[in-house]
């Protein structure tokens, strides 16, 4: 990839990010960053081709996406983490980056923190859009056959990090990291899942992370300032033939309603109101389901639900021009809600497509179950796995 396709990358995972992944914003930001710091080319390489003996690992941010305020710095605390888990790991010493997920900041930091620390670049990553949990990704046992640990995490700005020789899937190491996370400031920089060249060759991950989404971002790109034109591409990237088939909504947005939730942004997003039903987009950092919500009488039903790809384009009428914004329809999401608050009444369309195929098997369909019973069952929402549709993906 080259300075050219920089930006369309970020579109792509505009996308993808389903809400989380970071804020879209802060990718277009990070675009310009890394274009003044001299990047101009870097290989990302297929995963097959991973030099014998060498060690890639995942290199980026866990938290809050609005606890995130320097992106240049987050490479900092990345770089942290990664030369601690060098000197405390060093037979399984990390020469490679694989990007976390498919999100503005974690796949774009990953290509910064690859071009200026001289590391491999695998066009590789965990999941085809953004999770909130370490638990929903690919790289998380039982869907992988390495560990979690050995890793690291680092604070932002680099100066605190530890290291962990104990947790075996992402499920421990979330439980383990919550905590800490919320003590130094609501986001850190981690790495972990050291594979090595025959692991990361034979492991199912979603594959074309910069190519795919590259491919995609152009095209939205072209498109977010033409209604007419973005819908029906919107509308070509769902299957046909699926629960999907009719799940693009033309729409407007109501309100934002923020809660709590340690090391999380949490709450919902209200749109297409009307008397007394309303549609519900709740986020847990990325977009976790849609329910129609019934005011009146506290009833609902599920519209979309993760691992689904669900994304908003908000239209605004004057975005950020440093940023090569004109008016349109734009991907923002729960990492720009600052912006989202400003636009309240605004016309919009909810996305809903499937990423990957990989992320509908049995056990990481119960990974996203378990995930939103245990944040939303105090909102009154109960969740089993005929909830996450499609129930096949074929």
């Amino acid at each position: 990839m080259d300075k050219n396709n920089l930006e369309d990358i970020a579109w792509g995972f505009g996308l993808s990010a389903s809400g989380g992944g970071g804020s879209f914003l802060d990718g277009l930001q990070l675009v310009q960053d890394m274009l003044n710091s001299g990047f101009d080319y870097i290989t990302a390489l297929d995963k097959n081709n991973a030099p014998d003996y060498t060690y890639a690992g995942i290199a980026g941010g866990m938290g809050a996406p609005t606890a995130i305020s320097s992106l240049l710095d987050f490479a900092v605390a990345c770089k942290a983490a990664i030369d601690a888990f060098n000197n405390e790991f060093s037979s399984k010493a990390i020469t490679g980056i694989l990007p976390i997920e498919s999100g503005p900041v974690n796949g774009l930091l990953a290509i910064y923190i690859a071009f200026k620390y001289k590391y491999r670049l695998y066009d590789c990553d965990g999941a085809g859009r953004a999770v909130p949990s370490l638990s929903n990704l690919l790289y998380s046992k039982p869907f992988s056959n390495v560990n979690y640990s050995p890793s690291a995490a680092a604070s932002m700005d680099g100066k605190q990090t530890s290291t962990n020789n104990t947790w075996t899937t992402g499920a421990e190491a979330e439980e383990g990291l919550r905590p800490t996370i919320d003590k130094l400031g609501g986001a850190v920089g981690i790495t972990a899942w050291a594979y090595d060249s025959y692991n990361l060759a034979n492991t199912d991950l979603y594959t074309g992370t910069y190519s795919n989404h590259a491919t995609i971002g152009k095209n939205l790109k072209t498109y977010y300032t033409d209604k007419v034109n973005l819908y029906a591409y919107l509308e070509s990237l769902a299957p046909k033939n699926s629960e999907f088939e009719n799940l693009l909504l033309d729409t407007h947005l109501v309100d934002v309603v923020e809660e709590s939730a340690a090391g999380y942004d949490k709450g919902y997003i209200v749109f297409n109101k009307e008397g007394d039903n309303e549609y519900r987009l709740y986020y847990l950092n990325e977009n976790m389901f849609i329910a129609q919500y019934n005011v009146k009488d506290n009833s609902y039903k599920y519209v979309a639900t993760a691992p689904s790809t669900i994304t908003m384009f908000i239209y605004d009428s004057n975005p950020n021009k440093d940023l090569g914004l004109e008016a349109g329809y734009i991907p923002y999401n729960t990492g720009d809600l600052k912006t989202i608050k400003t636009l309240k009444g605004n016309e919009m369309i909810v996305s809903v497509t499937p990423p990957t195929c990989l992320l509908y098997g049995k056990d990481q369909k119960q990974s996203f179950v378990n995930v939103l019973n245990s944040y939303f069952n105090d909102d009154n929402f109960s969740f089993t796995i005929s909830d996450i549709i499609p129930a096949d993906c074929k």
